[in-house]
């Protein structure tokens, strides 16, 4: 079984997670995040040069044996494709690595706004930390993680030989746990499974043990009751916080499924999907010209210096017989003639996934909601 450096941060605190089955979801945030890493990897911006030297590495590609404590480089590049990897190895990608003396130097870009695991425990940056000691033959690391939307930000955190040596022994446990895990799971054990913020991007969330016997609770749940009190208040708020993890694990399954299959025949002419509407007309800027000379005639050469450039459009003919007072009707025929003569598109433009009527000119109609039904499930379920 793969394992990869950015996943330490969920194994080491629920490691059953590693034998969950997965749903692989695309996350729209995480794709930005990869392009400024890109961008930070070709080029570091001058406010950001006392963090790190010029002759840093960008996108070092790395793996780390467990069970023989050595480790390789696999090379550089953005992408995670790491080649052909040993039975105990994990592999990652350090975003910039530097050397100073006996001091290796491994820095994490974070473009988003929101914090990740401090460097004293963030399990990614200590698996790269390990992996880059051991393959130049160092003692010490130093760990930064740089919050470019955070005023450049630096939270840093020294790790020496012995803090290196005891993290290589917990990975070598992890290696060694996840095949009992895996053999449980085939006896069909339920798996223990811990909840916390690492819950954020694990792909199990709808096997989760944990998460499914919340369902299972929610007629108990708190903010279900008559009124809210202050006793009641900060559980029914961490009640509603795994409630919405689960929804928007769900949510983005469903997202997945119907970007990859269409749009779902919900029945009664609903539909729920993504569906590509027509969008603004072009007019061809070369079609255009011959329309115009067609239509305006002597003023045609004068009219086209106004209204065309690359392309056109029926605002910028609009424009050029204003301009260049026009006679009525000018410019619906000189737009008439375009279509005639092929020189118009329309831009696909696409909609954001939701409910929609099988015919688009009339509006969805909403199921009513049954609010004795859906009290009567909540029952049952408790």
């Amino acid at each position: 079984m793969l394992l990869t450096m950015s996943a330490l941060p969920r194994l080491l605190n629920c490691t059953a997670s590693a034998v969950l089955e997965r749903a692989e979801n695309y996350s729209e945030w995480a794709g930005m995040g990869q392009d400024s890493h890109a961008d930070l990897a070709a080029d570091v911006p001058d406010e950001l040069a006392h963090l790190c030297p010029d002759h840093s590495r960008a996108e070092v590609k790395i793996a780390y044996d467990v069970a023989a404590r050595t480790a390789r480089f696999l090379g550089d590049g953005d992408g995670r494709e790491y080649g052909a990897l040993g039975p105990f190895e994990i592999a990652g990608s350090i975003d910039r690595l530097w050397v100073e003396g006996d001091t290796v130097f491994v820095l994490d870009w974070k473009s988003g706004y929101a914090d990740v695991d401090p460097a004293s425990r963030n399990w990614q940056l200590w698996g790269y930390g390990l992996a880059a000691a051991t393959a130049l033959g160092k003692s010490k690391v130093v760990l930064r993680i740089v919050y470019t939307k955070q005023g450049n930000r630096c939270d840093e955190h020294t790790l020496d030989a012995l803090d290196l040596a005891e993290f290589a022994g917990r990975l070598e446990w992890l290696h060694r746990r996840v095949p009992e895990l895996q053999a449980a799971k085939q006896r069909g054990e339920v798996l223990d499974t811990r909840e916390g913020s690492w819950c954020k991007h694990c792909a199990s969330k709808h096997v989760c043990p944990s998460k499914v016997a919340l369902i299972g609770q929610m007629s108990g749940l708190v903010v279900i009751g008559e009124s809210v009190t202050p006793e009641t208040a900060a559980v029914a708020y961490e009640q509603i916080v795994r409630v919405e993890q689960i929804v928007t694990a769900a949510r983005q399954r469903l997202n997945t499924y119907v970007d990859d299959h269409g749009p779902i025949d919900l029945g009664n002419g609903r539909m729920f999907g993504r569906y590509v509407r027509k969008g603004n007309e072009r007019l061809s800027g070369s079609v255009a010209m011959q329309a115009i000379r067609e239509v305006v005639g002597e003023s045609a050469k004068e009219f086209e210096s106004v209204a065309i450039e690359h392309t056109t459009s029926k605002a910028a003919i609009e424009r050029a017989a204003k301009q260049l007072g026009c006679k009525r009707g000018t410019v619906p025929a000189v737009v008439r003639r375009v279509r005639e003569l092929g020189g118009t598109t329309h831009a696909a433009d696409p909609m954001p996934i939701g409910e929609f009527a099988r015919d688009r000119s009339e509006p969805a109609e909403k199921p009513q909601i049954d609010t004795a039904e859906i009290n009567r499930l909540l029952e049952s379920a408790g």
